[in-house]
């Protein structure tokens, strides 16, 4: 057989093929139009009615949540803003201005939101002690405002959340830490992250403490200034103030104390292990119940934190 008759008989069964097909098609359509007709139109018009009935409901349902949401917006907060709002106020009290502070972020933020957001905070900070609100002053110079070139007015903020026991702001303050220069101040950040390991209620954000015993025995193992390791003739010296650095001499120790800066590091893990540590529960209580613990002032006098602002003015 040729090869043009191969051909042609295959053409011709393609045309058979799609002859049969289409005379199927119409036998299918046919039988559906006439069980339709058997039956009538009422078990259609019963259907159609069953779905019209259900369209109604899924509007009305609609409606109301359309409904509720609005009010939400109209009392300053969404949806996603009362799941979050719920959350921070497990612990420490929320007011209704925080509350608009939230409901100005939650926009499609322009700078004017923004700065009457971070003034609320300011104000609520300043004047009722709110803990969130010196975390989100906080953030603000860490992250937002000049792509974090105002990091270095954060810590302050932080630094009065974490002693009164946030969680948020004790993370947020380690991680300012480790962008500081010359070295990060490896001491401060172990003591806060085992502040946030000890008080912290939330494990999706508490810190493995596990972590705390690896950190401190590796920076023990060596001097923090040459890497030097203890050998047969010589073993490395522990420093007296924080108990936390080691070094292989006395070079090296005023290296890390002059120009590393351990000398404002050290005066400032003491001040807290001798004025924060002791009464870290208690004011961690106090600031939950919105409530000023008599320890704070003191602390935050040592800490630099209750200066006046206008000092602050020329740096």
């Amino acid at each position: 057989m040729g090869r043009k008759q191969k051909l042609r008989r295959q053409q011709r069964r393609a045309e058979e093929q799609g002859r049969m097909k289409t005379i199927e098609d119409e036998q299918v359509r046919s039988r559906i139009v006439s069980k339709d007709d058997k039956e009538g139109g009422k078990e259609t018009a019963k259907e159609d009615e069953v779905v019209q009935n259900r369209i109604e409901r899924a509007e009305e349902r609609g409606k109301k949540i359309a409904k509720q949401e609005d009010e939400k917006v109209q009392n300053g907060i969404g949806s996603e803003d009362d799941e979050l709002l719920a959350k921070l106020s497990e612990e420490y009290p929320v007011s209704d201005l925080y509350k608009r502070s939230i409901e100005l972020r939650g926009k499609d933020m322009d700078t004017n939101d923004a700065l009457e957001a971070i003034n609320l905070n300011y104000r609520l900070a300043i004047e009722c002690g709110c803990v969130h609100s010196m975390y989100d002053i906080g953030y603000f110079f860490y992250d937002y405002l000049i792509n974090g070139r105002t990091m270095h007015l954060a810590p302050p903020w932080l630094l009065e959340g974490a002693i009164r026991g946030s969680y948020t702001s004790q993370m947020l303050l380690t991680n300012v830490y480790q962008k500081a220069k010359p070295e990060p101040p490896q001491a401060l950040m172990a003591y806060w992250l085992k502040m946030n390991s000890k008080f912290n209620n939330y494990n999706e954000y508490k810190f493995d403490s596990s972590y705390l015993k690896n950190f401190k025995n590796k920076i023990g193992r060596f001097c923090i200034i040459c890497s030097k390791t203890d050998t047969k003739t010589s073993s490395l010296q522990q420093c007296k103030g924080c108990s936390f650095y080691f070094y292989c001499g006395e070079t090296c120790q005023m290296t890390h104390w002059k120009e590393h800066n351990h000398r404002g590091e050290c005066k400032q893990l003491n001040i807290l292990n001798k004025y924060h540590k002791p009464y870290a529960k208690e004011k961690r209580d106090a600031a939950i119940n919105g409530e000023t613990h008599p320890a704070l002032d003191k602390l935050r006098y040592k800490l630099g934190l209750s200066r006046p602002v206008k000092e602050y003015n020329e740096l």
